[in-house]
């Protein structure tokens, strides 16, 4: 399914003779040209087209808001916005809107081009066959990071051993990330069996046999990257993509471990999503790759890269940006902070407040303490869990604590 149409909002009526060319060279009719307010909304609800471009002019508050409500109401249609001044910083307030990415004004020729294909690489996605759809069987978390060492490992098992401990659920951990994935070191874990060795035999898994390729602990299944690097660059999204869909059917919650962004399986791992949690620390250069990585999403998966969940890790550490900072360079609002001497805080109970400690996995002991900053995401998230008795690694949990 490609972009057919397109409907471009600018109250000068100066962006339809810059960006009319090179829409037609793909094929694109212009549907309409409005400009600000409800005009602009009553033609997007008529035409319902598949790209929208905006031109964002001070006053930047009607263009933002109008932004926020197409989002809303058609989330299949990205939303472009085409920047006066692209060096004003509003870049970012557009993707926060909802804004699927940014382009600079004047449209030069070519500029539209990366910018439609990843549009049209988004509905294929939306609309293939084979597709994870979140809603349906367990929830699927995902741990997203720019790079490696921001600390999207230890993110995702501390998450996953407090889901457990939370709600009494099935837990599964993945490790999706099959060249450099550290889960098994970090839980001190000796790799059997990893992710390449169900791809290789997914066409004979289901929801009963799949925890043969998997190993327990702490109360969660974990399935871990290979031990030989060579097999997991055989791993493509889409097999990624059974993997989760089979998991999702035999657990409560999938807690997957990412790799650095820009990859296929990245991508796999964050449409597929019931949330993402996209992890930062506090140097300059990481928020600025956070950022470029959160547009990423948003241009690739589109809609289904929300709701995302920003965590600010290593907060006052030296040389770092203060939170507000991070928060405007990111262009999402955090909702938890780690501070740099391992006392976490949700961002939404008081910024600063200690909250307990984080363990520095691997082989730690305290998992109540060391899960304690996830606990409401944990239980606000939780889905109705299967009796303990049903599932193995449950059936030593007592009173919401791993027994030895």
């Amino acid at each position: 399914m490609g972009i057919r149409t397109a409907l471009i909002i600018d109250p000068q009526g100066e962006l339809l003779a810059t960006a009319a060319p090179e829409l037609e060279r793909f094929g694109i009719t212009v549907v309409g040209m409005v400009g600000y307010g409800l005009g602009a909304l009553e033609s997007a609800f008529f035409h319902k087209p598949d790209l929208i471009l905006i031109r964002v002019a001070a006053p930047r508050a009607r263009p933002l808001q109008i932004i926020q409500r197409l989002r809303d109401a058609l989330p299949d249609s990205p939303i472009v916005g085409i920047l006066g001044d692209p060096k004003s910083g509003v870049s970012s307030s557009v993707i926060a809107a909802g804004g699927f990415a940014c382009v600079p004004e004047p449209v030069r020729p070519g500029a539209l081009a990366p910018v439609i294909k990843a549009a049209r690489d988004y509905f294929e996605r939306r609309h293939r066959a084979v597709r994870v759809v979140a809603g349906q069987g367990g929830q699927i978390i995902t741990v997203l990071g720019s790079k490696g060492g921001v600390g999207k490992t230890t993110v995702a098992v501390n998450l996953a051993i407090a889901l457990g401990q939370e709600s009494h659920a099935a837990i599964a951990l993945v490790d999706a990330d099959p060249l450099f994935g550290d889960v098994s070191l970090a839980l001190d874990l000796g790799v059997q069996r990893s992710l390449a060795d169900v791809v290789a035999n997914l066409g004979e898994l289901d929801t009963t046999n799949i925890r043969e390729f998997m190993a327990g602990k702490f109360g969660v299944w974990v399935l871990p990257a290979s031990a030989r690097p060579r097999d997991g660059g055989e791993v493509t999204g889409a097999d990624l993509t059974g993997v989760l869909d089979r998991l999702r059917n035999a657990f409560d919650f999938v807690v997957v471990d990412t790799g650095g962004a820009f990859t296929d399986l990245t991508a796999a791992a964050a449409e597929g999503a019931s949330a993402r949690i996209l992890v930062t620390t506090t140097d300059l250069n990481s928020v600025r790759d956070t950022a470029r990585t959160l547009q990423w999403l948003r241009q690739t998966i589109g809609q289904a890269a929300e709701p995302t969940y920003l965590l600010q890790n290593r907060v006052g550490m030296p040389g770092g940006l203060a939170w507000p900072a991070v928060d405007r360079e990111v262009g999402l609002a955090t909702t938890w902070y780690i501070h740099e001497d391992s006392s976490p805080c949700e961002g939404n109970a008081g910024r600063g407040a200690s909250c307990g400690a984080v363990s520095k996995v691997p082989g730690f002991r305290d998992h109540s303490e060391s899960g304690r900053f996830i606990r409401p995401f944990a239980r606000n998230h939780q889905c109705a869990s299967r009796n303990p008795r049903d599932d193995p690694m449950l059936r030593n949990t007592r009173r919401g604590r791993l027994t030895p």
